[in-house]
């Protein structure tokens, strides 16, 4: 592959992060409209991406992709890995919903992405110099500062709830990019959510959740977080993992939290202070470091 066509995949697959990633970032919008507990809106999520990409695989007719469908044992074990590392992920982030503002959980729960973009990159071999690495700790200087300086109370147990989820937010992170080199976005997405959702139904039955939401209006936010969250955001943010390193990936994802940010600012009146706004800056700046990355030139 030429050096023109390398940059043009790079460009594309960073654009369908950032992208993915402002999609997720309207997940604690329709978290705080559900009428249904974290874990059943875990379960709605997976459940409504499922049926919807399912009903797709068999309505759509096309040439085979560049990567194929799940068929093998190994092939539905990676899949279902993915699914239940985002089941953990989802679960403990909504619950971590309920005790702190939204801007604090998502800052918390995406600092998983240090974590998978360090250790990823290892695991991977990718070869990105500086520019990804810098630029993510540049935007975890950015998270620190908006989380850590602020004056708003955190809650003991919804930072618990948050730590716990960022951890399986990282091996979400790692499992995605390891499956986007392997099977179509469609089969990822479509196998993990199967694997995902009755466990996070079998989660909401235990603590006794809400787990049926009244009429349109508790059933439009589960719709919402489903298609735009999950099929729209997490889709995009799995096709884009296969074209990029995942060290430029995760640090592209910290635009997650600073759309949440701005999105309780406009909708909840949960306004960011001065140094808020100034470390919202530097993640905003760590993402444009990490991508000056360019594939090296061949010879």
């Amino acid at each position: 592959m030429s050096h023109s066509q390398d940059s043009l995949r790079l460009s594309a697959g960073a654009a369908a992060v950032f992208f993915g990633a402002i999609g997720t970032g309207f997940a604690p919008i329709f978290v705080r409209f559900a009428d249904v507990g974290p874990a059943a809106i875990g379960a709605w999520r997976q459940g409504i991406a499922a049926l919807i990409l399912i009903a797709l695989m068999v309505l759509l007719t096309r040439k085979p992709g560049p990567r194929p469908e799940p068929t093998t044992v190994r092939d539905f074990m990676i899949c279902a890995g993915v699914g239940l590392f985002f089941a953990a992920d989802v679960g403990f982030f909504h619950a971590s919903l309920e005790l702190l503002p939204i801007a604090h959980a998502n800052l918390i729960v995406t600092s998983g992405v240090i974590v998978s973009g360090i250790g990823g990159s290892f695991l991977f071999k990718d070869r990105v110099g500086w520019p990804p690495f810098a630029g993510l700790l540049i935007s975890f200087s950015g998270l620190v500062l908006m989380v850590g300086i602020s004056d708003r109370p955190i809650d003991t147990l919804g930072l618990i709830y948050a730590i716990i989820a960022m951890l399986a937010f990282a091996a979400y992170v790692v499992a995605v990019k390891f499956a986007s080199q392997r099977l179509s976005t469609n089969g990822i997405l479509r196998v993990s959510a199967i694997a995902a959702a009755p466990v996070l139904i079998a989660a909401s039955l235990i603590l006794g959740e809400k787990s049926v939401p009244d009429g349109w209006d508790g059933l439009w936010p589960l719709l919402g977080i489903g298609i735009v969250c999950q099929i729209c955001g997490q889709g995009l943010i799995t096709k884009g993992l296969s074209f990029v390193p995942i060290a430029i990936g995760t640090t592209l994802m910290l635009t997650t939290p600073v759309a949440a940010a701005v999105f309780g600012w406009i909708l909840f009146d949960e306004a960011m202070d001065p140094i808020e706004i100034a470390g919202a800056a530097m993640v905003l700046a760590g993402i444009a470091v990490a991508t000056l990355i360019r594939p090296p030139a061949r010879s």
